[in-house]
């Protein structure tokens, strides 16, 4: 349960060589609530959030990525929730961090390449329509 894993320990190392802030939720690093809440919806989606605006604070060049899973317990508890408008935004949320992510000119951690990466972006399309559904499009 090392949160290293859903970073990638390049992040990690160059997080710590940059003096780059984890992202946190009430002052608490958002991998600590993981173990007790990953099936709140709400605090899952306040540490994407969290993990997010962490994300765009650093100067481009040199953002190091957002760790990804929060992203995905939204959209599955979403989803679970029949929140279809949460889902897609978690998904697309998500989408545009590691489109920026991958336009760094930097060494930089594959974790937009990783599974759970992999498994946000799978969710989108379905997400859409499932929301498209409900509103009766």
């Amino acid at each position: 349960r090392d949160f290293c894993l859903s970073r990638g320990l390049g992040d990690v190392y160059k997080r710590q060589l940059f003096g780059t802030p984890q992202a946190k939720l009430k002052g608490v690093p958002t991998h600590e609530y993981f173990e007790k809440y990953k099936n709140r919806l709400d605090i899952m989606l306040a540490c994407a959030q969290a993990e997010a605006d962490n994300y765009w604070q650093q100067p481009f060049g040199r953002r190091l990525c957002a760790a990804p899973a929060a992203f995905l317990r939204v959209a599955i508890l979403a989803r679970k929730a029949k929140k279809y408008e949460i889902e897609v935004a978690a998904c697309e949320l998500w989408s545009s961090i590691i489109y920026d992510y991958k336009t760094q000119d930097m060494d930089a951690a594959m974790v937009h390449k990783g599974p759970t990466s992999n498994a946000i972006v799978a969710r989108l399309s379905k997400a859409r329509e499932l929301r498209n559904k409900a509103r009766g499009q």
